[in-house]
């Protein structure tokens, strides 16, 4: 009955540990995703000929959200981060984004979510669009959240963009606000297995 009640009591130990350590393991690769900072710190923009990108309020739970427009037809406006968690990533991890989301486009207009998996001096070894196809959305922010893998090679990190764009005619325009990005790598399978085997020799030195 001892030897039963420390097995118990070690376990209950070994998965409290565990679910720590995968907990403090996930990592926020965004910078500035809620805009909270007033501005466009850790944001790039590439603008068409004819359109905006400001930080302004009110956001979906802050003060503040990101605002795009593009006026130009047949054209993409883009705002993104790049080359994030250069040396923290490894080929095929789990990586999750969310943000939120408020569509302004007229006619023609779309706006898509891309995530691409970087290599060190150029190039990319996976690119997705999130979701596989237009954000679409309503006058009112909307949560978004994918799950994907990253490609097989992450030697320059990944870079996440909004890419807001236009239909080849007049009048055609896309926009829209995003506000809450967040993007974070979840813990590899194999280090819990890790873990886990670890705690089972441990279980077994103590019965022995």
């Amino acid at each position: 009955m001892k030897i039963k009640t420390q097995s118990t009591w070690l376990l209950a130990i070994a998965f409290t540990a565990i679910s720590s350590i995968s907990a403090q393991a996930v990592v926020q690769l965004a910078i500035n995703g809620d805009f909270e900072t007033g501005d466009a710190t850790g944001w790039a923009s590439f603008p068409t000929a004819n359109s905006t990108f400001v930080v302004e309020g009110p956001g979906a739970s802050g003060s503040f959200a990101g605002t795009v427009s593009n006026l130009a037809q047949g054209s993409s406006a883009v705002i993104k981060q790049s080359n994030l968690g250069v040396g923290l990533l490894t080929p095929g991890q789990s990586i999750t984004i969310t943000f939120d989301f408020l569509e302004n486009s007229g006619p023609g207009g779309v706006v898509f979510a891309e995530l691409f998996s970087e290599i060190a001096g150029g190039g990319v070894s996976k690119s997705e669009l999130l979701g596989g196809a237009p954000l679409f959305g309503g006058s009112t922010f909307s949560p978004r959240s994918f799950t994907t893998t990253l490609g097989p090679n992450v030697t320059g990190g990944v870079t996440f963009q909004f890419a807001f764009a236009t239909g080849a005619f007049a009048g055609s325009t896309a926009g829209g606000r995003v506000d809450n990005v967040s993007i974070t790598v979840i813990p590899e399978p194999s280090s819990i297995a890790l873990l886990g085997l670890g705690s089972v020799a441990l279980l077994a030195r103590r019965r022995r």
